[in-house]
């Protein structure tokens, strides 16, 4: 049984057309989202809402295991979000997602620990991952933008994992 169905963004008028009260980004007219041949309405094991980290982590991660995904992203990427501090922890996780190498050869700012100050105090604390742990004793400081990208493109190249962006999810 199918876990999942959505209708893909209908045509939009008067002020959403704009843009105006509508939290849906406007696509260039040439521009759709990837639908593979697929219809208006299509059946989904699993619906990802969210193209983000957690959204393409879990999408990968779903289509790997045999599950058909259907990845909805509102925004078209790259989009600019915060940067991001990983943690020692999560480097397991992305290896074994399969992505370890291509965050390693991105370049991203190798870190290994953190530093807290304190502007009224003036104390300042340093801290430094441990060795000897299940992961290793540094990380990455991430640029969201580059580091969302890579995570999505790796959830799409996933067999079983159809993305669609930019859209939104009106029905489930």
């Amino acid at each position: 049984e199918r876990l999942a169905a959505f209708l893909l963004p209908h045509p939009r008028t008067g002020r959403e057309a704009s843009g105006i009260g509508s939290r849906q980004p406007a696509a260039a007219p040439d521009v759709s989202p990837r639908r593979d041949g697929c219809p208006g309405e299509t059946q989904f094991d699993v619906l990802v809402v969210g193209g983000g980290p957690g959204g393409s982590t879990a999408a990968a991660f779903l289509g790997r295991g045999g599950l058909s995904v259907a990845l909805v992203e509102r925004e078209p990427f790259p989009r600019f979000h915060i940067g991001e501090s990983l943690l020692p922890a999560n480097l397991p996780v992305l290896e074994r997602l399969g992505v370890l190498d291509r965050v390693v050869d991105h370049g991203f700012l190798v870190k290994y620990g953190a530093s807290f100050h304190d502007q009224e105090s003036e104390c300042e604390y340093t801290f430094y991952f441990r060795e000897g742990k299940p992961w290793p004793h540094y990380s990455f400081e991430v640029q969201r933008t580059d580091f969302d990208q890579i995570l999505l493109d790796h959830a799409t190249r996933q067999r079983r994992v159809t993305l669609f962006q930019p859209a939104t999810v009106e029905q489930v």
